[in-house]
């Protein structure tokens, strides 16, 4: 079950794990997902894909925290702040 913790910002589990989800003003949603050694991951899909949680980019983040506080602000406009480039994570992945 998803609980709504402000508009557009719905906070839900997956597999015990906490993720948070917020939709744009043009439909794509973001999504920021926990990874090992407390690292975290902000997913971004457009709206066709979200019933199957298929994500056009990627980026991971040193924290859960740090990821959360751009799923918080970030417009989904170039790249967000913060990212770790340092890993093989992105939209070049997926090409």
């Amino acid at each position: 079950m998803a609980d709504i913790i402000e508009p557009n910002l719905t906070l839900r589990m997956i597999n015990g794990q906490p993720v948070l989800d917020r939709t744009l003003a043009d439909g794509r949603w973001l999504s920021v997902h926990p990874l090992l050694f407390e690292r975290a991951c902000l997913l971004m899909g457009r709206p066709e894909y979200r019933e199957q949680g298929e994500a056009d980019r990627v980026w991971e983040f040193a924290s859960f925290s740090a990821a959360v506080a751009v799923l918080a602000v970030w417009n989904g406009e170039g790249e967000p702040a913060g990212w770790d480039r340092s890993k093989p994570v992105g939209p070049e992945v997926f090409r």
